[in-house]
């Protein structure tokens, strides 16, 4: 589990910052700012962003897979109500969702498939906003029982509030850059777009427009808010003892409490 876990923080890390150092310096990209599907157009970073996108998929799910068990006992063991326990469930198809839409993306670059990459890289986003601000709720129940994961609640509340405003920013920006720039040559023709994009000395990525550039850096943020999220779960992954000891006391403390009432 601890290699599992450090690949899916480490992993889309460094296949991100690999692959847009490389894109750069071979001129594929402008430094400010293709977006991350960019780096999936050309070789060789082409070949690393796919085999780095699979690496980190498999390792988030299985990272996911413990997040929900370990969740799933902790809710149990602190006698938090069914309600919540449904949401944890709920919360495990949306991240594999999320992960394995991430898997399929390094086979989908945008120039060859571009209504396909598009429904994959929302299913991303949204379903990984989606799971990051559920976990947020759940961390928040079982603080009020256990202030072990009030502690990791707040450790956790920056980055999923980074990855809700880059979410919010690279819809506004990308909006707004199809509104300012929709009449323009080079954004009017989606279909001669992908056809420049097949080729490095037609295409590159980041020289469409400022506010294409800003709506990409937010997609950045998200991103890389998304893998901080996760990486917070580090002491939950590594160290799961020490939560399931600190979530069973309180449960029963609780039941103590009741026996007691139902004494007098």
């Amino acid at each position: 589990m601890r290699t599992a876990f450090l690949t899916s923080v480490w992993a889309p890390t460094a296949t991100l910052a690999l692959c847009y150092v490389i894109s750069v310096a071979a001129g594929h990209s402008e430094a400010f700012m293709p977006f991350i599907s960019d780096l999936d157009l050309f070789q060789p970073e082409d070949t690393i962003f796919t085999i780095g996108l699979v690496i980190s998929a498999v390792a988030i799910m299985v990272t996911l897979a413990a997040l929900f068990s370990h969740k799933r006992e902790a809710l149990a063991s602190a006698g938090i109500g069914h309600f919540w326990r449904v949401l944890n469930l709920i919360a495990l198809p949306i991240g594999l969702l999320a992960a394995g839409s991430t898997l399929l993306l390094g086979f989908a670059p945008w120039p060859e498939f571009g209504p396909l990459h598009v429904l994959l890289a929302r299913s991303v986003l949204y379903n990984g906003i989606a799971w990051c601000v559920i976990q947020l709720l759940l961390e928040w129940r079982l603080g009020r029982k256990v202030p072990l994961y009030l502690d990791q609640l707040k450790l956790r509340a920056l980055p999923v509030v980074a990855a809700f405003i880059g979410l919010v920013g690279f819809i506004f920006f990308s909006a707004k850059a199809v509104a300012q720039d929709g009449g323009s040559e080079e954004t009017a023709n989606w279909e001669e777009l992908r056809q420049l994009a097949k080729s490095p000395d037609t295409y590159t990525a980041g020289s469409l427009s400022p506010i294409w550039d800003v709506a990409a850096l937010f997609e950045w943020l998200m991103i890389l808010a998304m893998t901080a999220t996760l990486a917070t779960y580090r002491a939950i992954i590594l160290r799961p003892k020490i939560h399931h000891g600190a979530a069973e006391p309180q449960a029963s403390e609780d039941q103590s409490s009741k026996e007691d009432c139902q004494a007098v």
